[in-house]
């Protein structure tokens, strides 16, 4: 099929906005599970959330789950 530089465009934009969303929802899960397990976050820990990669976010989630406090997360 031959798909025209439009059609690669909104292909493309609905692949990122899928992953955006996956991101996003990573981010607000692992926040919340966060939250009730080690109370409010600092707002820099809120911010570093926000510019974590799906890869660094799962990396946190499963380090999340082993310490006994944030500051063992060193983040």
């Amino acid at each position: 099929m031959n798909l025209t530089t439009y059609d690669r465009g909104i292909i493309k934009g609905r692949q990122e906005g899928r992953q955006e969303g996956l991101e996003n929802g990573q981010r607000g899960m692992l926040r919340i599970l966060m939250e009730e397990r080690f109370g409010p976050l600092p707002t820099p820990v809120v911010d570093r959330l926000q510019s974590m990669s799906m890869d660094e976010l799962i990396q946190l989630g499963k380090a999340a789950v082993m310490v006994n406090s944030i500051e063992e997360l060193r983040l």
